[in-house]
């Protein structure tokens, strides 16, 4: 069995509510996304079917369905079946650029909506952001910045902008994953929350607007270099 194979059997979840080919395509999708499989490595369909005791006809719909969305292909150069493409920096700055338009909006429609407790819990997250950096927890930072977005979506109560954000929180993981991996640029975020809570307390929506702007624009710069650093060192 190779490692492909096993991470495969690590992430698929086959108690999920969903069809076959919807299981299978969670397990590869979120293997992908959040790089634990790189660009140019080979899916064998047919291992994969073996070891999981799943048919290829789900297997193969799966793939089908990540071909589509441009993040494996069939017959690349001298390799047979699916390969990896991965994430590219074009994929990050159509990421940021959805994620600056609705966040800005949710951030400040949550800073309106807000009860001097909810106000009390944000600060509590963003503490709490300190506490584990002080730790080198950087797995719990990650936790807790999902925390600290997903309260203030739930709290500004937009839910279809929500449910819209909640399709790329796969690739908002594998993002949190590459920026808690540079200590620096994690206390920059712990930091940058900070301001956003600050901001949100006093009711300065122009400074949420420009804070968020730059904060997002930072972040995708700093992604996108970090992929292509990757994408060299396989080259």
């Amino acid at each position: 069995m190779n490692q492909v194979t096993e991470l495969f059997l690590s992430y698929l979840d086959l108690k999920l509510d969903k069809s076959l080919h919807e299981i299978v395509y969670d397990a590869f999708y979120k293997m992908i996304i959040t790089g634990k499989i790189p660009a140019g490595t080979r899916i064998n369909e047919k291992q994969i079917s073996i070891h999981s005791n799943i048919s290829r006809t789900p297997i193969r719909q799966a793939l089908k369905q990540l071909e589509a969305e441009k993040l494996i292909a069939y017959g690349l150069g001298n390799k047979n079946g699916a390969i990896v493409l991965g994430i590219t920096r074009k994929d990050v700055y159509e990421i940021f650029t959805i994620r600056r338009s609705f966040e800005t909006f949710a951030v400040i429609e949550a800073s309106r909506r807000m009860s001097k407790e909810d106000f009390s819990k944000l600060h509590q997250l963003v503490q709490k952001s300190y506490d584990l950096y002080e730790l080198d927890d950087f797995a719990g930072i990650r936790d807790n910045f999902r925390d600290f977005n997903a309260f203030i979506f739930e709290r500004a109560k937009i839910f279809r902008i929500q449910n819209i954000l909640e399709t790329l929180e796969v690739y908002q993981l594998y993002f949190y994953e590459i920026t808690t991996k540079c200590s620096e640029r994690t206390l920059e975020v712990i930091k940058n929350h900070e301001k956003i809570y600050a901001l949100m307390l006093d009711g300065d929506e122009k400074g949420l607007e420009r804070i968020i702007d730059d904060y997002l624009k930072v972040s995708s710069e700093f992604i996108a270099n970090v992929i292509d650093e990757k994408d060299i060192k396989r080259i």
